[in-house]
C-alpha cells in the first residue's frame, strides 16, 4: 500500500520567503541522505543474497516425481520470517494447510528438506502418481506458471511416441517468502470432469459425485481421499460414454468431520489404464463417527481389502491362564480350564469396517510360520499378504485404533 507523501504539507507558496533558502538546504541535505541510505540498503541487499520481494525460479522439471537435483537452501534470512497468511484456494496435497507449510519452510530453510516442494511440476507429478496412486503417468506435458499460480500438464507416453496429457494440474504457493511451496488446488478440467459436489463445499457420506464426460466405451473409477487416511473410500467402476454426456454414482466414506477430500475421477483402458483424471476438494461436515474409539482391540479379521486400505473386524475378549478360566466358568464352558488356558469370549456379533493407515505396521507369527520358519516369531507384512493369507478369522489380531483408523495390526500367538 503506497502513502501519500504530500499529505498535511502546507502548498509550496505558503512557505515564508525568508525560510526558502533554508528549506532549500535542508530538502537538498535529505536528498543526499536518501541516496546514501539507498546505496547502503542496496549495497547490504546484495551482500545478503537477495530480499523478501523476489521470486527465486523453481527447479526444471524431471519426468520423476522429485527433482534429480537439489538446490542449494537459502539462508534463514534470506526469505525472512515465514508468516502464515490465508491461502485462497482448498490445500489438497502435500500440505494441509499454511501453518503445515511453514513448518517445512523452517526445515528447508535449516537443512535443505524436500527441495522438490519448490518446483510445481515435480509437485504436480508427486501428486499424481504418490498421492492419487495413478503411477503410470510418468512426466510433465506442459508447464504454465503466472505469479503464484501454475497448470501443470501430466500423462504418459503413447504407444506411436507422442505424450498424452491426462490432466492439468492447478497449483498455488501457500504461505510466504520467496520459498513458498507449491500447493495442488485442483485440476483444470476438459472432456472429462467432475463438478459435483463443488469444489470447496462441505459433505457427507455417501456423497454424490457426478461431471460430464465425452468419449467411447469409457469406464469411470471415482476414489476419495485424505491426508491422513489416505484412500478412505472408491466407487465401482462406471460404464460411461458420448458427448459430454453426464455421469453421476454415489460413494461412501469414512473420515472425521472437519477432514479435507481430494475426490478424483479417472477413465481409461485404451491404451493405458488411466488416460484422463479430474479431482476436486470438499471438506466432510458431521462427518461419519469413528466405528471405534481410540484404543487397543483384540478382533477376529474378517475381510481385507488392501485396494481399498481397509479392514472388516470383529471385536472379541481374549483371555489367558487363570483369567481364560473364570471367564470359561462365566460362559459356562464344555471343558474347564479351556484348551491351553486360553478363552474367546463373543458377545456381540457386529462387524466393524476401519480405514489402515497408510504406514500402520502389520506383525504376524501363526500366519508367517511357512515363511520364518516359527509360529512364534513376529514378522512384518503387507496388507496385501494379510488379504492374501489363508483364513484370517482364524486367528486373533491386536488392532491399534488412533482417530478412527487403524495404526497397528499384530498377531496374537495363539498355541
Amino acid at each position: 500500500m503506497s502513502i501519500d507523501t504530500r499529505q498535511g504539507m502546507p502548498p509550496a507558496g505558503e512557505a515564508p520567503p525568508r525560510r526558502r533558502r533554508v528549506m532549500a538546504w535542508v530538502v537538498a541535505a535529505v536528498v543526499l541522505l536518501a541516496a546514501v541510505g539507498a546505496g547502503v540498503a542496496l549495497l547490504v541487499v546484495d551482500r545478503g543474497g537477495g530480499g523478501q520481494g523476489g521470486s527465486s525460479p523453481a527447479p526444471s522439471a524431471a519426468p520423476s516425481a522429485v527433482p534429480s537435483t537439489q538446490p542449494s537452501p537459502p539462508s534463514p534470512s534470506a526469505s525472512g520470517p515465514v508468516g502464515v497468511p490465508a491461502f485462497a484456494f482448498q490445500p489438497l496435497w502435500p500440505f494441509g494447510s499454511a501453518a503445515a507449510a511453514a513448518v517445512w519452510q523452517q526445515e528447508y530453510r535449516t537443512g535443505g528438506h524436500q527441495p522438490w516442494h519448490l518446483d510445481p511440476a515435480a509437485t504436480a507429478l508427486a501428486f499424481t502418481r504418490g498421492y492419487l496412486g495413478y503411477t503410470e503417468l510418468d512426466r510433465t506435458t506442459s508447464r504454465v506458471v503466472v505469479g503464484s499460480q501454475a497448470w501443470i500438464g501430466v500423462g504418459a507416453e503413447l504407444p506411436n511416441g507422442t505424450n498424452s496429457t491426462a490432466a492439468v494440474v492447478h497449483l498455488a504457493r501457500i504461505g510466504s517468502g520467496r520459498d513458498a511451496p507449491w500447493e495442488v488446488a485442483g485440476t483444470r478440467d476438459s472432456t472429462l470432469s467432475l463438478t459435483t459436489p463443488a469444489y470447496g463445499s462441505r459433505v457427507s457420506s455417501p456423497v454424490t459425485v457426478g461431471g460430464r464426460i465425452t468419449g467411447v466405451d469409457e469406464s469411470l473409477l471415482v476414489q476419495v481421499r485424505s491426508l491422513t487416511g489416505g484412500l478412505v473410500g472408491r466407487s465401482a467402476p462406471i460404464p460411461a460414454g458420448g458427448n459430454g454426456t453426464p455421469w453421476s454414482v454415489p460413494v461412501s466414506f469414512t473420515a472425521p468431520a472437519g477432514t479435507v477430500l481430494t475426490i478424483s475421477v479417472s477413465t481409461g483402458g485404451h491404451v493405458a489404464a488411466v488416460e484422463r483424471f479430474a479431482v476436486t476438494g470438499v471438506r466432510v461436515v458431521g462427518g461419519s463417527a469413528p466405528v471405534l474409539a481410540d484404543g487397543r482391540y483384540a478382533v477376529r479379521l474378517t475381510g481385507v481389502d488392501p485396494v481399498a486400505r481397509r479392514i472388516t473386524v470383529d471385536v472379541v475378549e481374549i483371555f489367558f491362564g487363570a483369567d481364560a478360566v473364570r471367564a470359561a466358568r462365566e460362559d459356562h464352558a464344555a471343558e474347564v480350564p479351556p484348551p491351553n488356558d486360553v478363552w474367546i469370549r463373543n458377545t456381540n456379533p457386529q462387524l466393524r469396517t476401519l480405514p489402515v493407515a497408510q504406514d500402520a505396521p502389520i506383525t504376524v507369527n501363526v500366519h508367517g510360520a511357512a515363511e520364518s520358519g516359527s509360529a512364534t516369531r513376529n514378522i512384518p507384512w503387507t496388507l496385501d499378504q494379510l488379504s492374501a493369507a489363508s483364513h484370517p478369522a482364524h486367528g486373533v489380531f491386536w488392532v491399534t485404533v488412533h482417530n478412527g483408523q487403524a495404526v497397528r495390526i499384530t498377531e496374537q500367538y495363539l498355541p
